[in-house]
């Protein structure tokens, strides 16, 4: 686990040194933006970015952060639970969507990162883009939709593909009993309150329990780490809502 924290602080602190990385995603993702509708993604002004200054467009939206904060809560007009619970639907949607369809994900959706524009559009405007090979993409969307539907045998095969030093063959059968036993109110690492049960606590669960035998590549690390952070950030919004499952299925 050291190990591959080291790897994904050395890996990550060199791609978002580099400002003309980060332009050149932010391109890419405008690219995205044309065939889907839910995201925006500000204009790069390439002639004014250098390796060390990153110049883009300043959206006309506000951030999660003012949406959260009531003393903001007149700059925005998401202000009931059900407008909370719709907006983190769509925040999980629009980041599983870059995942699993788009070309760059934000590894850093936080409050503070993310707008909404006037139109409901969802921007995500710093903290770093990365992306994932074809067939890892198509293992941890199994992992995904086994874990939701309750296969953890299917889980515990995508996962386990993904890691580069794993368990010995011979212990194979041994951790696909315990990864079966896995009960994320005991086995998890949330701080926040939670029933135990949601998608989220289970892939928790499930990234503890693998750390523990190998580590992941480094865009496999940035993956979780985004996707507990927009877990984290979503269950603020509607903590009485599933929204990663609910945006897993509208993703589908």
């Amino acid at each position: 686990l050291f190990r591959s924290m080291v790897e994904d602080y050395h890996y990550t602190l060199r791609r978002q040194i580099d400002c003309l990385q980060q332009a050149s995603a932010f391109q890419v993702l405008a690219r995205d933006a044309e065939e889907f509708g839910m995201l925006s993604v500000p204009v790069v002004h390439q002639s004014l970015c250098t390796s060390r200054l990153l110049t883009i467009e300043s959206l006309p939206g506000i951030t999660l952060d003012e949406i959260l904060h009531s003393s903001r809560q007149e700059k925005s007009t998401i202000r009931t639970r059900g407008d909370r619970e719709d907006l983190a639907r769509r925040l999980c949607t629009a980041w599983l969507r870059q995942v699993f369809v788009g070309r760059f994900f934000p590894v850093e959706p936080t409050a503070a990162n993310t707008m909404i524009l006037p139109n409901g559009q969802v921007a995500f405007t710093a903290g770093g883009f990365e992306s994932l090979q074809p067939q890892t993409k198509a293992n941890l969307c199994d992992y995904l939709v086994a874990t939701a539907t309750d296969d953890p045998d299917r889980a515990y095969s995508c996962l386990f593909r993904e890691l580069i030093k794993g368990a010995q063959a011979d212990d194979q059968d041994d951790l696909r009993k315990r990864f079966r036993q896995i009960v994320p109110l005991r086995d998890g690492a949330w701080t926040t309150p939670g029933d135990g049960d949601s998608l989220g606590e289970y892939i928790c669960a499930h990234w503890k329990f693998a750390s523990e035998y190998g580590h992941l590549r480094p865009q496999l690390s940035l993956f979780y780490r985004a996707l507990f952070v927009l877990t984290d950030v979503t269950r603020r919004l509607a903590p009485n809502r599933d929204t990663l499952l609910e945006g897993l299925q509208d993703m589908r």
